[in-house]
């Protein structure tokens, strides 16, 4: 026991000097400075890109001092204006410049609703400041007086008269003409009770955020209420000043209790405010968990998702907004799980015609995510989309000439192109973006033209405006300057391919091979592993600053980089993604063992030196990974960033959506955490844990609990923790978080691969 204590001190001692000594290379080569410090590979792309008529509106961020504009693009005149100079643009009750955040033009076009100077409240940066700008004048004018606090998802009335914003979670109506506040809501006290805005699992795992929405006729306002006392609070501490802080969160654990949430609608004309009977709210009544989204329909009835806690049923409500009646439209039942990226149509709302007489539904329910068109009233009108490819977004549905636009990716796994079809005649998918990649798209609201941000592996991301003969009608951005100063290194080479599992499924996956590859030798080889539900690591798209970084470790080590989406990922079906259904952590693993061995057996490649590594559920992926099946005899090194340990410790909607609860799964949750495999470790493999001590996701606790799992087993490890970080490994007042992270993955690598 004495020997293996002195072990595990002298490889932590090891690890220290490793990771305090900065990586470096020749003045000419690439370097992790480079990489992580400058920002000679921030790549510039309009953010919040919208369209408002034949106008593209979106901010434009400059690389250099990182100021924001914003900005339209003219389809008819082909002019490119700068409406708002982030350079010089002050706030009238703040003595600075504005950080432009986001904005909405107003219904009318005489306003400009700005938001700037954002943080978050959960994990998104929704809260801050809006400003309302006045297009003819130039007039900017604060919504609300700072002192009072932050404002969050103002929006302005249809008639542009109003404003109404969430402040200290209560909703809030500014009078444009008087320039007066009124208080719509009175009851909310964060954290415990929350009007017009979302708890923290919903923002997380429903990506909901915005809780109400204006009606039509601007006479009534949908709005959520939360009530989050039910959630013991979970403590984070922050140790880093002389005396700790405290950080108090309502985060509900797997088998524990949810908030209870109900829906409002006000009445601005009586001043009054109906809450409709969903059953989800306390008391005997309570049948259903969740109410994932709110809306309007275009005749003014308020539509509302009710969903159980299983997530394998799913109803659509219409709501008299004045009589409060409620009457089901559709349902949806699932064998597994209704995912909520499907359901939703790929955005935040249902898509309806103009005229409100159809609405167009996602469902999975052929084995692929496709639409669907119904009436009104809820009769089925005709399956829209079909094949063996799932709907990966609604982009767009033009009623004129009864086409959609969607985003999918039809024989083509690893790439993203917008198609379109007819709405109301045999599906025939006619491809609009024909350059191999990814294309994200923005489709203008009357159908003429779209936005399209393309980009691959190598490929920085280019975006312009194009017409649907898929002309260029004007570049924005090109990121020259990114893709010049990439051909001054050695670029590696990215193939993509496929692998058959154990049991014969075939699995897409990727490598990356030095420029100078010479297949006579052999290579150490890094796995890149995710796998959760609903990713996809075998994309052709542009990987950021980690991309950047494959380049650096294939030509500074050298190294081969690969990576497979194992069963359960998405894109391939629902059967495919729901392979592991009420076991997590089963055949992700073994998918990952089945492509390792299948690597091994090239003859580049070191069979005794491989690697994988993964961040959050790929950590968890990892984990089980290196100590599952015959992963011990196959992985050498295995590093896993705030990984899950144990799913008893995450989420109710995530963790439930897959394993259903501990109480009603106990066999589910045990064959899924880590801490019951480590002592099947072999004192060969070298393990490193990475985590941040403030991760509001995956809690820091996780790793905790797999240290103490380690010691018990007495299996030696490394561990770098940061204080302070995030699960994203974000720190204030820290630059170099990133930097000092990535140094000790790559020297780590060095070491011992």
């Amino acid at each position: 026991m004495r020997n293996q204590i002195s072990v595990i001190h002298r490889l932590l001692f090891i690890t220290f000097l490793l990771i305090t000594v900065q990586v470096s290379g020749q003045s000419d080569n690439l370097t992790l400075e480079d990489i992580f410090r400058s920002n000679l590979f921030k790549v510039k792309s309009p953010s919040n890109g919208k369209w408002v008529g034949e106008n593209f509106w979106f901010i434009g961020k400059d690389r250099v001092d990182g100021k924001k504009h914003l900005q339209r693009f003219n389809t008819a005149s082909l002019k490119l204006d700068i409406i708002i100079d982030g350079e010089i643009i002050t706030a009238p009750d703040h003595d600075s410049l504005l950080t432009l955040q986001n904005f909405t033009v107003g219904h009318t076009g005489r306003y400009i609703l700005l938001f700037a100077d954002a943080r978050p409240l959960w994990r998104q940066n929704t809260l801050g400041y809006y400003y309302i700008y006045e297009q003819s004048s130039g007039q900017i004018t604060a919504l609300s007086d700072r002192s009072k606090g932050f404002q969050m998802f103002a929006k302005f009335s249809p008639d542009d008269r109003q404003v109404t914003f969430v402040r200290d979670a209560n909703l809030y109506l500014y009078d444009l003409a008087s320039e007066r506040e009124y208080a719509l809501t009175d009851d909310g006290k964060l954290p415990d009770l929350l009007n017009g805005i979302t708890d923290w699992v919903y923002e997380e795992e429903f990506n909901l955020r915005d809780g109400w929405e204006w009606s039509p006729d601007g006479q009534f306002i949908l709005f959520y209420q939360f009530d989050t006392s039910p959630i013991p609070e979970f403590i984070m501490t922050d140790v880093r000043s002389i005396n700790p802080v405290n950080i108090s969160l309502r985060y509900p654990l797997a088998g524990k209790d949810n908030s209870n949430v109900r829906i409002g609608i006000i009445d601005l004309n009586e001043k009054s405010i109906r809450y409709i009977e969903t059953d989800t709210w306390i008391g005997e009544k309570k049948q259903f968990e969740y109410l994932p989204r709110i809306g309007w329909t275009p005749g003014n009835q308020a539509w509302i998702f009710r969903l159980n806690r299983h997530q394998n049923y799913l109803e659509l409500l219409n709501v008299d907004p004045r009589t409060g009646k409620v009457s089901k439209i559709h349902e949806e039942k699932s064998g597994t799980w209704i995912e909520s990226s499907s359901v939703f149509s790929m955005g935040q709302r249902l898509t309806y015609s103009k005229d409100g007489r159809h609405f167009l539904w996602a469902s999975d329910r052929d084995g692929y995510n496709h639409i669907y068109l119904y009436q009104s009233d809820g009769e089925l009108v005709r399956q829209v989309t079909t094949g063996s490819f799932d709907v990966l977004k609604l982009n767009g549905f033009d009623e004129k000439n009864a086409l959609l636009y969607f985003t999918a990716s039809i024989g083509l796994p690893a790439e993203r192109h917008l198609y379109e079809t007819p709405v109301n005649s045999q599906f025939s998918a006619k491809n609009l973006t024909q350059k191999p990649g990814t294309h994200e798209v923005i489709v203008s609201t009357d159908g003429q033209y779209f936005f399209d941000n393309f980009s691959t592996t190598q490929t920085p991301p280019t975006s312009g405006i194009y017409n649907f003969k898929g002309k260029l009608i004007h570049l924005l951005e090109d990121n020259k300057s990114v893709t010049e100063l990439l051909e001054k290194y050695p670029q590696p080479v990215w193939t993509f391919d496929s692998l058959k599992a154990s049991d014969g499924t075939v699995l897409h996956s990727f490598m990356i091979k030095p420029r100078d590859f010479d297949r006579s030798q052999k290579y150490p080889l890094l796995i890149y592993t995710y796998g959760g539900p609903t990713s996809q690591v075998v994309t052709n798209t542009w990987k950021g600053e980690r991309g950047i970084w494959y380049n650096y470790l294939t030509g500074e080590l050298p190294i081969l980089i690969a990576g497979i989406d194992n069963r359960g990922s998405t894109n391939r079906g629902k059967e495919f993604l729901a392979s592991h259904y009420l076991n997590l952590g089963t055949i992700e693993p073994r998918d990952q063992i089945d492509a390792a061995k299948k690597w091994a057996k090239l003859p580049f490649i070191d069979s005794d030196r491989i690697a994988i590594w993964g961040w959050s559920y790929g950590g968890i992926n990892t984990l089980l990974a290196i100590s599952k099946f015959d992963g011990p005899d196959i992985f050498k090194v295995g590093i896993a960033v705030a990984p899950v340990s144990s799913w008893e410790l995450y989420d109710t909607i995530y963790t439930e959506r897959y394993l259903r609860t501990p109480q009603e799964n106990p066999g589910g949750y045990y064959a899924g955490s880590p801490l019951n495999f480590v002592d099947r470790l072999k004192p060969h493999q070298q393990l490193l844990l990475i985590h941040g001590d403030l991760d509001d996701n995956v809690h820091y606790q996780n790793t905790v609990k797999l240290i103490e799992a380690l010691h018990r087993s007495n299996k030696a490890f490394h561990l770098m923790i940061y204080p302070g970080a995030n699960h994203s490994m974000e720190r204030t007042g820290i630059k170099n978080t990133k930097l000092h992270l990535y140094q000790t993955i790559t020297n780590f690598l060095k070491e011992y691969l």
